[in-house]
């Protein structure tokens, strides 16, 4: 416990600064704020129209919204939390200045991801909640308190599992020195969350292994909240998958800090 409130007090007083320096220059901020949500709002009225006009597997009109809006949240979340810190982990291996969350007593993975991402993106982020709630009343079938909570519980998974994901890819600029373009090469694979998974069914093999872990992160949190019979089994898989591949990638960082030699 003690160990708990000492991580909790620094991601408090992380998060303060970020705040308080992505809103210092309140024109570049605001700014950033409209520009976020413009794009992410131009986004989702030309995918509106667009499924008006094209059927995607079984998924109906009002549950490709709801899927959507699950994918705002998820996508603007990663945004949100940890976009700048992967920005400066990339730039701090090359540097070297990486070497300083190695002799700090906190562990070096919390650290990087204490960076933060862009405060601008939480707008984005209530969006994809308005989305959700308006495929769902559109869809009139209403939302008992077991799929609130599994769905909380299986979009907070797929965005650490999205996270961890993004963290695997930037390792290998441990092993193999200063890999800029990996970091824009990991955020775009997060497109994939935006259909579901019946839509990549001929797609070949060698594109089906990204797309449908990443198709299922919101696959997953949409049938949560559109089956009226809960989809334990697939809720269950879901989670004991997200839950290996996030201890993963954490053993992976492990190893790959074990291997590190300082640019420096």
């Amino acid at each position: 416990m003690t160990k708990f409130k000492k991580y909790f007090s620094i991601f408090v007083i992380y998060s303060k600064n970020t705040i308080s320096r992505d809103i210092s220059f309140r024109l570049s901020f605001f700014m950033s704020l409209i520009g976020s949500f413009c794009f992410v709002a131009l986004n989702f009225f030309i995918v509106y129209f667009l499924m008006q006009k094209v059927n995607i597997g079984r998924w109906s009109y009002n549950e490709m919204i709801i899927l959507l809006g699950n994918f705002y949240v998820l996508s603007y979340s990663i945004f949100l939390l940890f976009w700048r810190g992967f920005i400066h982990l990339v730039r701090d291996i090359r540097s070297g200045t990486f070497d300083y969350n190695l002799v700090r007593p906190v562990d070096s993975q919390f650290l990087v991801s204490l960076t933060g991402g862009g405060f601008h993106n939480l707008l984005s982020v209530v969006f994809g909640f308005f989305v959700i709630g308006w495929g769902i009343v559109n869809l009139g079938s209403g939302l008992n308190l077991i799929q609130i909570i599994t769905w909380t519980i299986s979009m907070l998974l797929g965005i650490l599992a999205c996270y961890s994901y993004i963290l695997l890819i930037v390792t290998l600029n441990f092993r193999y020195g200063y890999l800029e373009e990996v970091i824009n090469l990991a955020f775009g694979f997060q497109d994939f969350a935006r259909y579901p998974i019946d839509a990549f069914s001929k797609l070949p093999f060698y594109l089906l292994f990204f797309a449908i872990p990443f198709s299922s992160l919101t696959t997953i949190p949409s049938i949560i909240l559109i089956d009226t019979i809960f989809p334990t089994s697939k809720f269950l898989v879901f989670s004991v998958i997200c839950v290996i591949f996030i201890l993963f990638v954490r053993k992976v960082w492990v190893i790959s800090l074990r291997n590190y030699t300082s640019s420096s």
